[in-house]
C-alpha cells in the first residue's frame, strides 16, 4: 500500500492528531468505535459480564474516549487500535467497578447505536471457544475485520452487476473445496478454466480489500503486515 495512501487512513488521523486536527481526529475515532464495538461487548461478556452489563461498559467506554483527551493516550509507537482499544476497555473496567453503572451511562454524550440485541445474539450464536478473555477478544477482532471486508467485496460485485459471480465463488475465497468448481461452472454456466480465473480475481481483490482494513486500525505502514500475520494467526485458532 503506498504511504501516501497510508496517511490517510483513519487511525492514523487519531495517533498523529494535533489541537487543530481534534474535531477530524474525533470523528474517525467515532467511526472505529462504530465498526469495532462487538470485539469489546464479546470480551465482557467473556469476561463475566451479562448482556445489559456489556452493553453499558461498551456504550459508557465509547462516551469516555471521545468527551475525553483520549487521543493523548493512543501511543504511536504501539500503533494499532486493537491494542489500544482492548487496554482502554479494561482500564474502564476496572474504573466502573467502584461506580454505579446506571449512573455513568452516556455521560452527557450521545451514545452510539451498537445493535446490542444483534451482539447479544451474535454472541450466543458463537461456537464454543476455550479461549481466556483478551485471546477471545483478538479471535472476534479478527472475524469482524473479516466480515467487514466481505461485505465490501459483495458491493463492489452487486455495483458491477456481479452479484451472481461473487454468490457462486464466495467459497472459493479461502480455498477452492473438492468439486466447487464444477458446481460454480455449472450456476453460472461458464466452464471450469473461467471458473478458476474468476475465483483467483476474487481472492485477490479480497487479499486488497483486507489489508485496506488492516491498515485502516494501525499506525505505520510497517505495521500492516504484522497486523495481518496475527488476524491469519487468531481465523486459524492460534492466537
Amino acid at each position: 500500500m503506498p504511504s501516501g495512501d497510508f496517511a490517510v487512513t483513519r487511525w492514523s488521523v487519531v495517533l498523529r492528531a494535533r489541537d487543530e486536527e481534534a474535531t477530524v481526529a474525533h470523528a474517525a475515532l467515532s467511526d472505529l468505535c462504530q465498526a469495532y464495538w462487538y470485539p469489546l461487548y464479546a470480551f465482557a461478556r467473556r469476561s463475566g459480564c451479562a448482556h445489559h452489563e456489556a452493553e453499558d461498559l461498551t456504550q459508557g467506554l465509547f462516551a469516555d474516549l471521545i468527551r475525553r483527551d483520549s487521543l493523548a493516550t493512543a501511543n504511536p509507537n504501539r500503533g494499532r487500535f486493537r491494542s489500544f482499544l482492548l487496554g482502554a476497555m479494561k482500564h474502564h473496567m476496572a474504573d466502573m467497578h467502584t461506580r454505579r453503572q446506571a449512573e455513568k451511562r452516556g455521560g452527557g454524550v450521545p451514545t452510539m447505536s451498537l445493535n446490542a440485541d444483534d451482539g447479544d445474539a451474535r454472541y450466543a450464536a458463537e461456537p464454543a471457544d476455550p479461549a481466556p478473555p483478551d485471546v477471545y477478544f483478538d479471535h472476534r477482532w479478527a472475524n469482524v475485520l473479516l466480515q467487514r471486508t466481505l461485505v465490501i467485496l459483495e458491493a463492489e460485485y452487486t455495483q458491477a452487476g456481479k452479484q451472481a459471480v461473487f454468490d457462486a465463488l464466495r467459497g472459493h475465497i479461502i480455498h477452492t473445496p473438492a468439486g466447487a468448481c464444477e458446481d460454480a461452472a455449472g450456476r453460472l454456466a461458464i466452464n471450469e478454466g473461467h471458473v478458476r480465473v474468476l475465483a483467483h480475481r476474487l481472492r485477490r481483490r479480497f487479499a486488497e480489500l483486507l489489508r485496506q482494513q488492516v491498515a485502516d486500525t494501525v499506525g505505520t505502514a510497517t505495521d500492516v503486515d504484522d497486523e495481518l500475520r496475527h488476524l491469519v494467526a487468531c481465523l486459524a485458532g492460534a492466537a
